[in-house]
């Protein structure tokens, strides 16, 4: 049974005449007949009564009409599931994100972006601590990480979306220091740095250890196994110190307290860490508005489109005319000596064009007398024997007949 032939009973259902229901189909009223004729015998009961006024639906044709109507319906919807899902804008989508990459806002942004856009595309927001959420995609708990820069299993490949300053500290919460806005290094002096190990790429934990030591930095390293949330505890055990994001610092661990660090100033990139492998339209939907999201944060490291840096505040490159910047007075004077080296030179650049324009003319002219000169003698010898001649050295034709 095919579908066509289901789809032209439902037209027939619907309008209760072949005429009618043909034009519908664009098919020939006869052509119909058959068709129908033809699901009838392949059914084995009648579908229809025929009568002066049209047709009518027997009960098998009625319960035949409902249950074919509610088919193509279903059909219909598994097509545009189906498309919908190929371009990308139907599914779900698990994206494993640090307690700092939850707080900087971004999930937030991309989830209400997504539910506005595709309504059919779920996405799920799962909190993780540095560097497990890298390695729930590696494992397959996950299709998409959020996480600070750190080192990535195999098979998976990152992209940095912004920068996070890293310029805040947390302390005991009943520690001395807990009291105070802000502290140096130096302050810190007596306190172990807490790290966790694996937690940063080797490029990041060399940028921020050259920016520790240029800072100051006197206390002992205690490094533990484990993931951030295991340095948080230790924190709030009055094991040490350690830093923190200024987002994560919106929300610090329990039992620990804020502190800006004076003289310190790094960053660390938070990236997009996705399968290699996972080539699913639906998740380059997700990536797509990540990276649209994160092209509005001031510390943004999303590339514009052709691989070109991020884009700096200021007049694009592209800005038209009445937006372009005008030249400062102070880079004028830069080109009067050029301007005054042209205006120099003009009178001689002119005497010299003129010069070569008269020699051009002359050589046209000597190669016009050649040809004129050499017409006239192919003239002479052509009608030599007419013994007539014209001025100028070109010779008459003979009369016809004479």
């Amino acid at each position: 049974m095919e579908l066509k032939a289901i789809r032209s009973f439902d037209a027939v259902a619907q309008t209760q005449s072949l005429s009618r229901a043909a034009r519908h189909v664009h098919l020939a009223q006869p052509a119909l007949s058959r068709r129908i004729h033809a699901l009838e015998r392949e059914l084995g009961v009648s579908l229809l009564t025929r009568h002066a006024k049209g047709v009518a639906l027997t009960p098998a044709g009625a319960v035949f009409a409902g249950g074919g109507r509610q088919l193509l319906h279903d059909i219909g919807a598994a097509i545009d599931r189906a498309e919908a899902t190929a371009a990308g804008r139907r599914g779900r989508v698990v994206l494993a994100a640090t307690r700092g990459a939850v707080a900087s806002g971004l999930p937030v942004e991309v989830q209400d972006s997504l539910r506005r856009d595709y309504p059919e595309l779920t996405l799920v927001v799962q909190d993780f601590e540095q560097p497990t959420a890298s390695e729930a995609v590696a494992a397959g708990k996950a299709d998409i990480a959020l996480c600070s820069d750190s080192v990535a299993p195999p098979g998976l490949v990152t992209e940095p979306l912004w920068a996070e300053l890293l310029d805040r500290v947390i302390v005991p919460a009943n520690h001395p220091l807990a009291a105070r806005s802000s502290v140096t290094l130096d302050d810190l002096g007596a306190l172990p740095f807490v790290i966790a190990r694996g937690s940063a790429s080797e490029q990041a934990g060399e940028r921020v250890g050259a920016a520790l030591l240029a800072a100051g930095l006197r206390s002992p390293i205690l490094a533990l196994d484990g993931d951030v949330r295991t340095v948080h505890v230790a924190v709030a055990t009055q094991r040490g110190w350690t830093l923190i994001t200024r987002s994560r610092a919106k929300t610090p661990p329990e039992g620990t307290a804020v502190l800006a660090v004076d003289g310190l100033s790094v960053a660390v990139e938070m990236t997009a860490v996705w399968r290699r492998d996972d080539r699913r339209a639906l998740l380059q939907t997700v990536v797509r508005r990540m990276r649209e999201v994160a092209a509005g944060y001031p510390d943004s490291r999303v590339r514009a489109p052709g691989g070109a840096a991020p884009a700096r505040a200021g007049v694009s490159r592209s800005a038209p005319a009445g937006l372009r910047p005008v030249r400062s007075a102070a880079a004028a004077p830069a080109r009067a000596p050029q301007r005054h080296h042209d205006a120099q030179h003009q009178p001689r650049r002119a005497a010299a064009r003129h010069v070569a324009a008269g020699a051009l003319t002359a050589v046209a002219r000597a190669r016009a007398g050649r040809r004129s000169r050499a017409v006239r003698a192919l003239g002479a010898r052509r009608f030599a024997d007419t013994g007539r001649r014209i001025p100028g050295g070109r010779c008459a034709r003979p009369a016809r007949g004479g």
